[in-house]
């Protein structure tokens, strides 16, 4: 075998496999968010049929219990939009140490029927009941002192932190979602093997 010819080929490949991760590993432009203007037309919120709600969690000293569920909701379609709105002040309480949050659970809730005009937005304000008014001061009197301490330099770590939190529920559209036809076999019992110990 002739040495020339075999350095011509270990030299060859390594050339080809260069210009191969060159030519996919170069960085280029990506058009990940794309210039299209599509991004503008994405509203922060919980769509319900086509109308989008955002809600948040308002202390207001003029309210019963000093704290309030405010909430938009705004339809920019052409329409006039009704939904059935259900919207939850959720609780969660979480340990600083652990890796995954609980899942937060719903302590009030309210449901209501909303119509909203076309291009219109609609504002809705719910008293909190006393009894979590109560504890959502006392979770936001921790949340202060934590962050005072924190200031000072002295930080101890608490056993369990509470969030509050609005979320909304209702269709996710008004169009009927048809059955999907393929799956019909799963949802046939299965037949369980006896195990061979």
């Amino acid at each position: 075998m002739n040495p020339l010819r075999s350095l011509a080929t270990v030299l060859g490949f390594a050339a080809i496999t260069t210009a191969a991760a060159v030519t996919v590993f170069w960085p280029k432009a990506t058009l990940a968010d794309g210039d299209d203007g599509k991004g503008d037309l994405v509203l922060d919120g919980t769509k319900v049929n086509h109308v989008v709600v955002q809600g948040e969690l308002v202390k207001d000293p003029k309210a019963k219990t000093g704290w309030v569920i405010e909430f938009k909701a705004q339809n920019n379609g052409t329409e006039e939009e009704t939904a059935d709105l259900e919207s939850d002040l959720t609780r969660m309480v979480s340990n600083p140490m652990s890796r995954a949050a609980p899942m937060p659970t719903a302590v009030f809730k309210k449901k209501e029927k909303i119509t909203v005009a076309a291009g219109q937005t609609v504002t809705k304000r719910y008293d909190v009941p006393a009894a979590i008014a109560s504890q959502i001061t006392a979770a936001k009197n921790a949340e202060a002192k934590l962050e005072k301490a924190q200031a000072a330099g002295k930080y101890a770590m608490p056993k369990a932190i509470t969030y509050f939190d609005v979320a909304f529920k209702g269709p996710w559209t008004d169009e009927a979602i048809a059955m999907p036809t393929n799956r019909k076999f799963a949802m046939l019992p299965q037949r369980v093997m006896p195990s061979r110990l």
